[in-house]
């Protein structure tokens, strides 16, 4: 017992499938999440990152829950593991955009604009065989 923000509301997991938004291929080798309450947090493995090169932004779609468009929020995430030939992940930050069911890519000093490109991130990282990608990232939902 206690008061309604003290209790736990709700507890799930299960696996998700992430996606390239806006064209493209990638590998899921594994992504899993963890829902206690509304906060949602996600881990996953990706190889063979391939975005169609344009200046779409660079989106992994798939999210299990949508993003908490209630308030301001930019939950972030961040990279155990980057493999590629060449690029610097140091580079890149990663945030769920609010209202939507994907996360996305930024520059960390500010430079790319709202967020980093197909086509940036072909520039920066490279595409195809040997890209990989581990990260988690936390977010709130109203689901």
């Amino acid at each position: 017992t206690g008061a309604a923000n003290e209790l736990l509301d709700g507890y799930e997991e299960g696996i998700w499938t992430p996606t390239l938004t806006n064209g493209g291929t990638l590998t899921n080798v594994g992504s899993n999440y963890t829902k206690i309450g509304r906060l949602v947090h996600l881990t996953s493995y990706l190889q063979n990152i391939t975005p169609t090169n344009n200046s779409s932004s660079l989106l992994i779609g798939g999210l299990p829950f949508t993003v908490w468009a209630s308030g301001y929020t930019y939950s972030a995430g961040s990279f155990s593991y980057i493999g590629t030939s060449s690029g610097n992940v140091n580079k890149f930050g990663l945030l769920a955009s609010t209202g939507n069911s994907y996360l996305y890519f930024h520059y960390i000093d500010g430079t790319g604009g709202s967020g980093v490109t197909n086509a940036q991130w072909i520039s920066e990282m490279g595409s195809g065989t040997g890209i990989h990608l581990i990260f988690h990232a936390f977010y709130y939902t109203d689901s």
